[in-house]
């Protein structure tokens, strides 16, 4: 009599036959009975009944599936029982607003009906299993910490904690820098706390810094020069330009890496320079030759950059993918969350919008007339940004807040070179 198969087979375990154990099904398991047989976790694991006497065989994993009496050997194929501990492989996007509220797809394997997501300490809003690969869950507002481990957690157990499984909760404000290394921070730092030194405060004369940008938990921050040399505040110092024996003085931006552990420089020329950081591809090595490169934003995941000229024109590099240029030109680009889009602002506070990234509006739509706009930081949530001047002025779109800004003080400057989110 021909055996009966399986239904609707999940997955597949290969069991390799280490052990070289053979025997049969549990006695007392007849034809109808529908129990799981054999909880498979790992090839150390006891199970209740031998598996096959040589080689390894492949079993059709399906909990309460059909069983039926009798023995089987290597290539057979039965319906068994099965828990599988969750694991992740990754999450998009990885940040999102202290107020919670961002869905989060978390992407690995053994994700089952039923199972709760957190996010450190704290359960997610909102839990949607899509498959056993996909979860969507939405953040909950920050607890504790402004990098937490997302985790996953079935009748299994909970996934471990990897590090492409971190979420991190960014600030609503920003912080501005001078060409001399000042730092203005608004409403910047996770509970509130965002100033973390300048360089004048050091007792550091330069005129040469040309940027600034957050760490990615948002727990410090790098000033650049445009020799190259990195300046690291409450953040992991990867050496400098200088620092490896390259004279350059046409360093424009500056941006980590996802674990902050590195840094990406790039020059007006469009050379990226890689501080613990990977390199991906740069213009020069592309054959493209360009002196007019005022900004870098990078991908989600490390794999590519976004380079933009005065003129507008973005360079996409590695994974990064073009969406279009400005035509009015640039002074700063600034991505999406997921990568999937990105700003670009001009001198004159012109914003034009690409891929998912929004409108929210800008100054000439306003009526508001300037030529010294310097950059964009955009808010936590994508969902609004704001222009800073290089006075230190700073006009705010969409849900972005206003934090204040150096006139608003009284603070008289004409230096601002840079801003970055905080």
């Amino acid at each position: 009599m021909p055996r009966p198969t399986s239904r609707a087979v999940v997955f597949s375990v290969v069991i390799a036959m280490a052990c070289g154990v053979s025997g049969t099904w549990i006695p007392g398991v007849g034809p109808g009975d529908r129990r799981p047989m054999i909880s498979v976790r790992s090839a150390s694991r006891s199970h209740p009944g031998p598996i096959a006497a040589h080689g390894s065989a492949t079993l059709a994993v399906d909990a309460w599936r059909t069983a039926r009496p009798g023995t089987f050997g290597a290539g057979d194929q039965h319906a068994v029982g099965t828990t599988v501990l969750p694991s992740i492989s990754g999450i998009t996007p990885a940040s999102g607003p202290r107020s919670g509220g961002t869905f989060v797809t978390i992407s690995g394997t053994g994700f089952a009906p039923g199972a709760t997501v957190e996010f450190g300490l704290a359960d997610a809003a909102s839990v949607t299993v899509v498959d056993p690969t996909t979860i969507v869950a939405e953040s909950p507002p920050a607890y504790s910490f402004p990098v937490v481990y997302v985790s996953v957690t079935t009748s299994a157990g909970t996934s471990p904690l990897v590090a492409s499984a971190r979420f991190t909760y960014l600030g609503t404000g920003y912080d501005l820098v001078g060409s001399d290394g000042g730092v203005f921070v608004f409403g910047g730092g996770f509970f509130q706390q965002g100033f973390y030194g300048s360089l004048p405060g050091l007792g550091i004369h330069v005129g040469n810094i040309t940027g600034i940008v957050p760490t990615t938990a948002d727990t410090g921050y790098f000033l650049v020069g445009s020799d190259g040399g990195v300046f690291a505040f409450n953040a992991a110092f990867a050496n400098s330009l200088p620092g490896i024996g390259v004279h350059v003085d046409d360093i424009v931006g500056i941006v980590p890496t996802l674990d902050d552990q590195g840094y990406f420089l790039v020059g007006r020329d469009g050379g990226v320079f890689c501080l613990n950081a990977p390199f991906v591809n740069s213009l020069p090595g592309m054959g493209i030759h360009v002196d007019d490169i005022v900004g870098i934003a990078h991908t989600s995941d490390d794999g590519g950059y976004w380079l933009v000229g005065s003129d507008g024109t973005v360079y996409a590099i590695g994974d990064a993918h073009s969406f279009g240029n400005a035509p009015t030109g640039a002074v700063g680009i600034s991505a999406t969350l997921d990568g999937g889009g990105y700003w670009i602002v001009g001198t004159d506070g012109t914003v034009t919008a690409f891929g998912d990234a929004n409108g929210f509006g800008d100054l000439p739509s306003d009526g508001v007339a300037v030529n010294n706009i310097v950059g964009i930081v955009v808010s936590a949530d994508s969902m609004g940004y704001s222009l800073i001047g290089s006075d230190g002025g700073v006009f705010s779109f969409g849900d972005a807040q206003n934090k204040g800004s150096l006139p608003g003080l009284g603070v008289s400057v004409d230096n601002i070179v840079g801003a970055a989110a905080a």
